[in-house]
């Protein structure tokens, strides 16, 4: 069988005007991970990167991490479809202000967050012009499947390929592997922590999955949500 490792990106600027940058703990939290795949042996075969910068930023510090623990990563091959979905635009739209000027507010935006994310879910929030949860659990599904199939075409076995992310479309990978629910997949995302690994086994189109949230590379404190 072959692996599949899915990675969310490091910690984020939750919070800052803009997000999409890791902070100093996301580039550590990204390089510990290149480095304990180093220690662990685990050679890369392929790897794909989402499009956003936090994405990239990801990728970078764990081949960095690597390259120093002895271990060269192949250079990572961009999918847009490994994209989150648009939760900072529905916030925006359901609520009438940008997170990160809520998220300064005495009290915090994360449970009207969470409850639009769960509406979003579910399919009975507006999302506008937005991408739908059934839209983007397509694109995510598809870009697994495709790139199952071209790094193993021929019946070729026994390759690691890893795909770094976000938070999104973890969850809706492992929905799909699992068959969960709206409510139980959403409830699944806010678990996901940063720079964490999702281990999948598959063979042709048959996918499982067989670690969650692994997190063994770094210390209690260097553990982070958002």
């Amino acid at each position: 069988m072959s692996t599949l490792l899915v990675v969310r990106h490091g910690q984020a600027s939750y919070g800052a005007a803009d997000y999409d940058h890791l902070s100093s703990l996301g580039e550590e939290q990204s390089e510990r991970l290149g480095k304990w795949l180093a220690g662990r042996s685990c050679q890369i075969d392929a790897l794909y990167v989402g499009p956003a910068k936090r994405h990239r930023q990801t990728a970078d510090g764990i081949s960095r991490g690597a390259r120093a623990a002895g271990l060269l990563l192949p250079d990572g091959k961009e999918d847009e479809r490994l994209g989150e979905f648009p939760a900072f635009e529905l916030f925006t739209m359901h609520t009438g202000t940008q997170l990160h000027e809520a998220a300064a507010a005495p009290e915090g935006p994360i449970n009207s967050f969470e409850s639009i994310c769960d509406g979003w879910m579910h399919g009975t929030l507006d999302s506008g012009d937005l991408e739908t949860a059934a839209e983007f659990e397509a694109r995510v599904i598809s870009s697994v499947a495709d790139i199952c199939a071209a790094e193993c075409a021929g019946g070729t076995r026994g390759k690691t390929i890893m795909l770094v992310t976000s938070g999104g479309p973890k969850m809706m990978a492992m929905k799909s592997v699992l068959g969960l629910a709206a409510g139980k997949a959403c409830e699944l995302l806010w678990s996901i922590a940063n720079a964490s690994v999702c281990e999948f086994r598959f063979r042709d189109d048959a996918l499982a999955l067989s670690g969650f949230n692994r997190i063994a590379h770094l210390e209690r404190e260097q553990v982070t949500y958002r």
